[in-house]
């Protein structure tokens, strides 16, 4: 696994040397520290999520995307995330998150924009946006259910 996180810290712009000193902070945040020599196939998807979130965070990137990332791992590990996450926006860092975690959303984002069928449904305040997506899908069963009658 260790080699696995230095090529994804050299592929992401990090240097080999600068990467052996960041496995052990790496393979911490993940929680992964008692599986660094097992390699990154046996891992569980969860496992291997939780170690590119890791490696991906440890870069202190200038634009950061995430996607999905909030669903991986137990309730513990996505506030680790979140708590994560506040640190890139309390340090100015551009982070476009793809999430389903419409709560999250809604009190983490400033902005979202809701794609439905690959087209901007709205763009706006997170909060705003949120609310236009729940009404669509409130419309959306309610139209099911008059059909069905």
């Amino acid at each position: 696994m260790v080699e696995n996180i230095l090529l994804y810290g050299v592929l992401l712009g990090s240097s080999r040397k600068a990467m052996i000193e960041k496995v052990p902070s790496v393979l911490q945040f993940a929680e992964l520290q008692n599986y660094a020599s097992v390699p990154v196939k046996v891992l569980s998807s969860g496992m291997a999520a939780r170690l590119g979130f890791a490696i991906a965070t440890d870069m202190q990137p200038d634009i950061l995307i995430l996607d999905e990332v909030l669903s991986i791992g137990d309730e513990h590990f996505k506030q680790k995330c979140r708590r994560r996450l506040d640190q890139f926006w309390h340090e100015h860092v551009t982070v476009i998150v793809v999430s389903h975690e419409l709560e999250f959303i809604r009190q983490a984002c400033d902005r979202a924009i809701w794609l439905e069928n690959g087209r901007v449904a709205f763009d706006g305040p997170a909060r705003e946006t949120v609310g236009h997506y729940l009404s669509s899908i409130e419309r959306q069963a309610m139209e099911a259910i008059a059909s069905l009658r």
